[in-house]
């Protein structure tokens, strides 16, 4: 029993075997029997059979093995006994009741494989992508040979295709653009180098974000050639590239050229503050991806106003930033007040925009993700169910939108049914395998929920290789120190306690707190957690040794959507 609602079925399943009714329970108290049991009232016995996630009880064991043993004795006067595991039920009512006391939003449980979101945007979807092409280039999109109405129209086409959100189809309409205007105008042209950059725009949106890079990183060379450094068309080829390098998860080179950027952009005149302005964006993009929540939090609040100036408090843009600006918030360790900024951010899109529309699509599964790591699993599952069926009809079921309502519905699911989670991580893994490739940061972290997934159904046994390797992985591409590593890092600990004892954890366990803490700083929720498992396999550690029962301390609680899995194994994505 790995949640309240399923500890209170339990108790309704008992029941029924022995059929046993509630006003039964309460005369049984009166009888010799019952009356060394403690006393409880009619009231309390139905709000035990009610269907909640709320816990059962004030946390007092022994009311709830008298409540046991009254169902025991009514059931084997009913000539119907029911078998009752009381060490199997204290075990349940203790693991839940710890997960109960040390709740704390956004911390998840230290002994348990709890899988967890990893965004194909990390933060958020906007980066000034959708904005940079038509800003920088307007006058190149605008300005065509006399005469030439096709080629307007061919722009227009693009712009249509781009407003409505079909990646491909805008893609195939910026392809045939390209060519007619580099038939016409030449393939040194400004209008001819504009729209190669619509091409690999749409190409890097339409999913294949290498060939963007390669494309883009061409264009730059070519921009430079023929229009020199200083034109938009250039600059603008440098953000692009330090976008794809963000989306491949290269965020440290992302990072410099947006460092970069954002310098050369200060002296620039006032008109250009768009460009300034995603130059400042990706800097704080990066710096999140690259583990550094904190600043990524601080930096998106201070340039938030400044999109909301210059797109205007309805644009898509700023609506968008906004949902980027609330996981920053939630990712440096507070996921209430990312609730909180996402709400009002949805009611806000379903006002301005359509309820389908991506963005509100993506604010909407955004809030279903913060809302359980709040603690409110199942109104998060049903939002996420909701929007990941619309997104699949609308945007498609590879759109990275519908991918991230997947992952959503596979961690909160887990709360339910462990079987009916793992193929929808095995899909999320496969999905991105094919749009980022194995080596992507985004394509190992739906790795490590599929294999924590697999160690909360099957037991750790068998799997402490694979996240050895994982961690390795993560390592050798973020770095000994970036979150995601020490998070993998923390799996393979709780494998090595699970199946090889405390004594092997340890050292391991100490190295991920103290990394976490010089990361994230000692009130992260990531940090407290790592301590908190670090002290129970310091104190099973001790229990060992001395060959005595140790109480294990109070855990870290649960986010929404996680599992704190049953018997031995424990762990955490």
């Amino acid at each position: 029993m790995h949640s309240w609602r399923q500890f209170r079925q339990a108790f309704v399943e008992l029941m029924v075997d022995g059929g046993v009714a509630v006003d039964q329970l309460v005369k049984f108290g009166e009888k010799p029997e019952g009356r060394r049991l403690p006393t409880i009232s009619r009231t309390t016995l139905y709000a035990y059979r009610k269907v909640s996630d709320n816990r059962v009880g004030n946390g007092d064991w022994e009311t709830i093995e008298g409540v046991l043993k009254r169902i025991e004795g009514v059931a084997r006067e009913n000539r119907r006994p029911v078998s009752i595991d009381y060490e199997m039920w204290k075990k349940s009512f203790d693991r839940l009741m710890l997960r109960y006391y040390s709740r704390k939003p956004g911390v998840r449980l230290d002994d348990e494989i709890l899988p967890r979101v990893v965004h194909d945007g990390w933060i958020g979807g906007w980066d000034g992508a959708a904005e940079a092409v038509p800003d920088s280039a307007a006058d190149e999109f605008t300005t065509w040979p006399s005469g030439n109405e096709r080629l307007e129209k061919l722009a227009r086409a693009v712009t249509y295709l781009s407003e409505a959100h079909t990646p491909e189809e805008a893609l195939g309409a910026a392809k045939r653009m390209a060519r007619e205007i580099q038939k016409e105008a030449g393939a040194t042209s400004v209008q001819s180098l504009a729209a190669r950059h619509a091409v690999a725009f749409w190409t890097g949106h339409s999913g294949d974000i290498q060939v963007a890079l390669k494309l883009t990183e061409q264009l730059k060379v070519d921009c430079e050639a023929h229009v020199g450094t200083d034109h938009v068309l250039s600059r603008l080829a440098r953000l692009r590239t330090a976008t794809w390098l963000d989306r491949i998860g290269q965020w440290r080179k992302a990072s410099r050229i947006f460092n970069e950027l954002a310098l050369e952009e200060m002296s620039r005149r006032a008109e250009d503050q768009p460009f300034r302005l995603l130059a400042r964006w990706g800097m704080a993009r990066t710096g999140g991806g690259s583990g550094n929540w904190a600043y990524a939090r601080t930096e998106m609040g201070e340039l938030l106003p400044q999109v909301t100036e210059v797109y205007g408090p309805d644009h898509p843009a700023s609506l968008d930033a906004r949902t980027s600006h609330a996981w920053a918030v939630g990712r440096a360790g507070d996921p209430r007040q990312a609730c909180s900024l996402l709400n009002v951010a949805c009611a806000d899109a379903e006002s301005s925009l359509q309820s389908s529309h991506p963005v509100t699509l993506r604010i909407r599964m955004s809030l279903a993700y913060w809302t359980a790591r709040s603690g409110s699993t199942v109104d998060a599952l049903t939002l996420v169910v909701a929007v990941r069926e619309q997104s699949a009809d609308l945007l498609g079921p590879e759109h990275p939108v519908s991918i991230q309502c997947v992952e959503n519905e596979a961690i909160l699911r887990i709360e339910i049914d462990v079987a009916e989670a793992l193929p929808l991580f095995r899909f999320v893994v496969d999905s991105r395998e094919r749009r980022l490739g194995g080596k992507h940061p985004y394509t190992l972290h739906a790795r490590r929920n599929y294999i924590a997934a697999q160690a909360i159904m099957e037991g750790p046994q068998g799997l402490v290789e694979s996240f050895r390797e994982l961690a390795q992985e993560l390592a050798e591409v973020l770095g000994n120190h970036h979150p995601g590593t020490l998070c993998a890092q923390m799996n393979l600990a709780i494998a090595l306690l699970d199946t090889e004892g405390p004594d092997a954890a340890l050292p391991l366990c100490m190295r991920v707190a103290d990394a976490f803490d010089q990361q994230l700083g000692p009130e992260h929720p990531e940090t407290s957690a790592a301590y908190k498992l670090f002290e129970i396999v310091s104190v099973r550690s001790r229990g060992r040794l001395s060959g005595t029962e140790v109480p294990i301390p109070p855990l870290g609680s649960g986010s929404g959507g996680g599992y704190r899995m049953s018997g031995e194994n424990s762990g955490n994505a």
